[in-house]
């Protein structure tokens, strides 16, 4: 029998070996995906007594919604959240009653506890927590059956001017208060029992739709300006409290922010900042990039409201 030369040998151990590394190397790359939830609220829907809405996903470049399921809301319903735990969204009714809607679609109405109005439903993925703004003060929520409590923790140093945003990489809350004259952004740090300012400015309106980017760390939101009129879209770090204008809203397409009627939020996945409005009659839906870049505009029969990604 003819044995094979103990280099070649070695050679071809080798070569089998380089191979079975290079083909574990290339493994499987994990892709960010994201899902954009929402309601589609008819324009009819803007006065108080309410009207059927459909929730359902959202696609982000033509605005067109994928039906799940059907509540009853109306056009100002600015803020929804999904919360990761549960796979469910939520989102309040005329600030009293609280939905809860599967991922099936099916809706289950929560009634609350207390006589407080309620708003800005927020889930925080580091506490495995959801919050809210109730009579003023920021709230814990929780569930029991068909019933929700909520539990004060903070009162915010001024009155809110805006709605919940939560860093999820750290659990901290941050949201605007203020007045028609002075303006800030404050924080809260789950556990704790006061907020705090982080960042004020003189001379505007409002920080509309403010929404936390992960990515970067910073927050982002719609300025209003006061008295000069015209919006901006801005960043905040909340760490040096400046706050930096990234464009002008300006074109025919960019028709501005309705503050009755807008719901905002970040897609993570895109790093888009999205911002659908309407005057009562039509919707509109804007998606900018993180330099102020409008990259899509859809125009929709109704107005999308209580945005969120999952």
């Amino acid at each position: 029998m003819n044995r094979m030369p103990q280099s070649l040998c070695i050679i071809c151990l080798f070569a089998l070996c380089l191979a079975s590394a290079c083909k574990k190397s290339t493994g499987s790359k994990t892709t960010c995906t994201s899902t954009l939830y929402g309601i589609s609220a008819p324009s009819s829907s803007t006065i108080d007594t309410g009207i059927s809405c459909i929730f359902g996903t959202i696609n982000p470049t033509t605005g067109v919604i994928s039906t799940l399921g059907t509540l009853f809301s109306h056009g100002a319903t600015n803020q929804g959240t999904y919360n990761s735990s549960d796979n469910c969204y939520y989102i309040f009714r005329y600030g009293y009653t609280l939905y809860k809607v599967a991922a099936s679609g099916s809706v289950t109405s929560l009634t609350p506890s207390g006589a407080s109005s309620y708003s800005s439903p927020v889930y925080n993925s580091v506490t495995n927590n959801l919050y809210c703004i109730s009579g003023g003060n920021l709230a814990q929520i929780s569930i029991s059956g068909t019933t929700f409590l909520t539990t004060v923790l903070a009162t915010p140093v001024h009155p809110f001017r805006g709605y919940l945003t939560v860093d999820n990489n750290t659990g901290t809350i941050y949201f605007a208060s203020g007045d028609t004259v002075n303006n800030y952004i404050e924080k809260y740090t789950p556990g704790s029992s006061a907020t705090s300012v982080v960042a004020s400015v003189t001379g505007v309106w409002d920080f509309l739709g403010m929404k936390f980017n992960k990515n970067d760390n910073l927050l982002y939101a719609i300025r209003e300006n006061y008295p000069a009129g015209g919006q901006d879209f801005v960043k905040i770090d909340p760490v040096s409290g400046s706050v930096t204008t990234i464009s002008i809203i300006a074109t025919p397409a960019e028709s501005g922010v309705n503050i009755d009627f807008y719901s905002t939020c970040i897609d993570p996945c895109t790093n888009h900042y999205y911002i659908s409005t309407g005057d009562g009659v039509t919707g509109i839906l804007n998606q900018y990039s993180m330099t102020g870049t409008l990259m899509t505009t859809s125009f929709t029969t109704n107005i999308l409201q209580g945005m969120t990604v999952n």
